[in-house]
């Protein structure tokens, strides 16, 4: 997850320009439309700081 972060996260924020709080990286076992769930498919997040060109891991 860490390493979605840096290396995917990071460059869309620094080519946006913009300033985040937080960079959250989610995975799921197939597709499922932004802010919906199914139970039925797994799926995992993790939250990071972004800070000095790092990805520093959040827990919840």
């Amino acid at each position: 997850m860490e390493t979605l972060c840096s290396e995917v996260g990071l460059p869309i924020l620094a080519a946006g320009g913009g300033e985040v709080e937080r960079i959250v990286v989610s995975i799921s076992e197939r597709p499922v439309p932004f802010g919906t769930s199914d139970p039925a498919t797994a799926q995992v997040f993790d939250m990071f700081r972004p800070e000095h060109g790092a990805c520093i891991w959040e827990p919840f």
